[in-house]
This record gives structure tokens, C-alpha cells and sequence, in this order.
């Protein structure tokens, strides 16, 4: 992907982790013959550190294997978070509660 592709919310590899680009800025040179310039402000999704990445005008980055999903989270322990897939998940009951409602208390007098 050439430089004056890249937008924000693109996911780009960058020195072979994959960015997610936050920003974007476009410097333009006033002598003649100068490239172009595009700086970018990223953030790693690996280690969740700031990157920043300059391009000329015919560099090019990598796009990243990547897909976002509508995801929900169920449950976290102490070395996993776990979470349900929503698109794909089909669940046996439907929409309705796998458990019984809870009956309303009663108050005696």
C-alpha cells in the first residue's frame, strides 16, 4: 500500500508488527524536486507502544492480515480472557435465557 493510500484506521505491518495508523500528516516541500512527505502517528498492537513512521511519496507498507469483529467478552482468568464471537455464534436456546427466570420473592406479613 503506497503512502498516499494509507488512512487512518488502516492496519499496516511495520517493522513486522502489525500498526494501527491513529494519524495522519502531509508535509510538502517547497523546493522543487522534493518528495512529499507523510508522517504517521500508529499504535502497535502488539506491545500497544506509539509508533511514529515517516514515508516519501513512493515508499510503501505492507497491509496487515487483519480483521475486526463484533466480539463480547464472557469471562476473564487469571492467564486467559475469553471471549464469544458474536456473528458466528448460535446458541442452542435461541434468544431465549439458558437458565430459568428468577421467580419474584414473596413477603409474608
Amino acid at each position: 500500500m503506497l503512502a498516499k493510500e494509507i488512512k487512518s484506521g488502516a492496519i499496516v505491518t511495520f517493522q513486522g508488527s502489525p500498526c494501527l495508523i491513529q494519524s495522519v500528516s502531509v508535509h510538502t516541500p517547497s523546493a522543487r524536486g522534493a518528495a512529499t512527505l507523510y508522517k504517521y502517528r500508529a499504535r502497535n498492537l502488539v506491545t500497544k507502544q506509539k509508533v511514529d513512521i515517516t514515508l516519501k511519496g513512493s515508499e510503501s507498507l505492507d497491509e496487515a492480515d487483519f480483521s475486526k469483529r463484533l466480539v463480547k467478552l464472557m469471562y476473564t482468568d487469571a492467564t486467559h480472557v475469553h471471549f464469544l464471537d458474536q456473528p458466528r455464534s448460535q446458541l442452542p436456546w435461541g434468544r431465549r435465557r439458558p437458565w430459568p427466570a428468577p421467580s419474584p420473592s414473596r413477603k409474608s406479613s
